[in-house]
């Protein structure tokens, strides 16, 4: 329990670092025209995209290799890459002016983000950890409860969804 609390309070922090990004992003795409910024946001995008294609399209299939336990197809520090590059890309995307969304992002980020932190913690506690990739749905869940700032609904409808696998 002590582990899920600390990666409770990991997607915290990282939901006060979405919002940071965003706003600040917001702000600076105020100055120009929207046809301008949209074009920027998403040219931003693409090309983070092409580095990080988690970033590129819900997600969700990249969120199920966090789950899956499969370190060859996608090791922790590529998770913890894919879950900053996809806060940046959302960001990018609705500060910018795009259209989209926020329940994806934010899903796929603590997914990535508790997937990394389940390997790592698996890596310091072996005997302790009989499945990884448990703490990837739990950050899928904290994470998005942090942003939306609406835990127990979170919890509902990520919990109740159809099965990732």
């Amino acid at each position: 329990m002590i582990l899920f609390a600390l990666l409770g309070v990991g997607c915290a922090l990282l939901a006060r670092f979405l919002f940071t990004v965003y706003f600040h992003l917001e702000k600076f795409f105020k100055r120009f025209p929207l046809w301008v910024a949209a074009a920027i946001g998403g040219f931003c995008t693409g090309i983070i995209g092409l580095l990080v294609p988690s970033v590129i399209g819900t997600g969700y299939g990249w969120a199920q290799f966090a789950i899956s336990q499969d370190v060859q197809l996608l090791p922790p520090l590529m998770l913890l890459l894919a879950a900053v590059a996809e806060i940046v890309g959302a960001s990018l995307t609705l500060g910018s002016g795009n259209s989209g969304g926020i329940f994806g992002p934010c899903v796929v980020t603590g997914g990535m983000f508790g997937g990394a932190f389940g390997y790592g913690a698996a890596y310091l506690f072996p005997s302790a950890m009989p499945h990884p990739g448990t703490y990837a749905i739990v950050g899928m869940i904290a994470f998005f409860a942090a942003a939306a700032k609406a835990p127990i609904s979170t919890i509902i409808m990520i919990s109740q969804g159809p099965p990732l696998e």
